[in-house]
């Protein structure tokens, strides 16, 4: 019988300018296995992102252009490698169109490409 590995969730806090109430806010980011968001800790807004391919070495794709609208975030976590079963560094790369989750050991790279917005409906205080 083959035990069913179960991929852990990976948390990280962002103290930021929110892209859609503009008011600087923890940026919630979470990652789990093939999945990727950014939540706005004020006004729920979310970014989601999907894996979109995976590179085995060390030929990791390079993150969007200079000039994006804002800036570019940087991550790390120590896990279990999900191509060289290493318990290692992997870092993470997230902008505004892609997230990049990529193992310092080996080279594997997740790359997650922006999928959808979710903007909350605003309630007017009337």
């Amino acid at each position: 019988m083959h035990a069913t590995i179960i991929p852990e969730e990976w948390q990280f806090e962002k103290e930021v300018v929110c892209f859609n109430c503009q008011t600087k806010a923890t940026q919630v980011v979470r990652i789990k296995d093939r999945q990727g968001s950014v939540i706005c800790s004020v006004c729920g807004a979310q970014r989601h992102y999907v894996i979109r391919s995976v590179i085995y070495g060390t030929d990791t794709p390079p993150m969007a252009p200079v000039g994006m609208k804002y800036d570019a975030w940087a991550f790390a976590k120590t896990s279990e490698c999900l191509n060289c079963k290493e318990h290692a560094r992997h870092s993470v790369h997230l902008d505004e169109y892609k997230m990049n989750v990529i193992c310092d050991e080996c080279g594997f790279s997740r790359v997650l490409k922006l999928d959808y917005l979710v903007f909350p409906h605003v309630l007017s205080h009337e």
